[in-house]
């Protein structure tokens, strides 16, 4: 009776195993809705000519890990980047034209460690970091006027390079640990982190650092 039950049990685990795999192949295999450009190895590389991406816009890739943003985009909508777990890389260096990040840009978990903003975003939101791993960096651009908080972790593990002057970041505090500014700014920062009672460790921006947008540290 034991040796008859074994085998029942196997092959019933066997069939749930073949039918799991069934249902992981039907999922890779089916198309996306949009053809954004070339997909490979985990890389998307969307093509020029799109002007933005919606919600629905990244619907049925599987397992990306990087994505290549074109030069002609100009709109995000929220929940562009969902449920993607194995995302380490956004990039965003040919990008000039888009003006916002929108709230929860990502959502869901994420394996991204530096997020760069790019030159020319005048406004980022709440949450569009997702549930990013601690630790991650983001540099903020001189062009933003208004930054949201990070992630809805509130791990106050990130670190932050603010090449910006004077803007609020209330919000933002909560998910920093080491806040960077150009020397210029660091009196006002050191104000602003006082009177909201921040835990947050202000430092100079590295010498390094100082011309990582290409020197350019007033607003555009």
């Amino acid at each position: 009776n034991n040796l008859e039950e074994m085998k029942q049990n196997a092959k019933a685990g066997f069939i749930d195993s073949a039918s799991k795999s069934r249902d992981e192949d039907e999922d890779d295999d089916e198309e996306p809705k949009i053809l954004l450009g070339d997909f490979h190895d985990g890389v998307l590389i969307i093509r020029e000519g799109i002007t933005e991406l919606d919600d629905e816009s990244l619907e049925h890739y599987k397992r990306i890990r990087k994505v290549i943003f074109p030069a002609s985009l100009e709109r995000l909508d929220s929940n562009v980047i969902d449920e993607q777990e194995r995302l380490e890389e956004l990039d965003f260096s040919k990008v000039t034209k888009l003006k916002t990040i929108p709230d929860d840009f990502i959502s869901g978990e994420n394996k991204i460690r530096k997020l760069i903003i790019p030159n020319g975003v005048t406004e980022v939101g709440d949450g569009f970091l997702g549930e990013a791993k601690p630790g991650a960096e983001i540099f903020v651009p001189a062009s933003v006027r208004k930054l949201g908080y990070i992630t809805g972790n509130n791990n106050n593990d990130m670190t932050v390079y603010l090449f910006v002057a004077n803007i609020d970041i209330s919000d933002v505090e909560q998910d920093v640990k080491t806040l960077y500014v150009l020397p210029d700014y660091y009196g006002q920062y050191a104000k602003k982190l006082k009177d909201c009672d921040s835990e947050v460790r202000l430092r100079e921006m590295p010498g390094d650092k100082v011309s990582f947008y290409g020197g350019a540290s007033e607003r555009i």
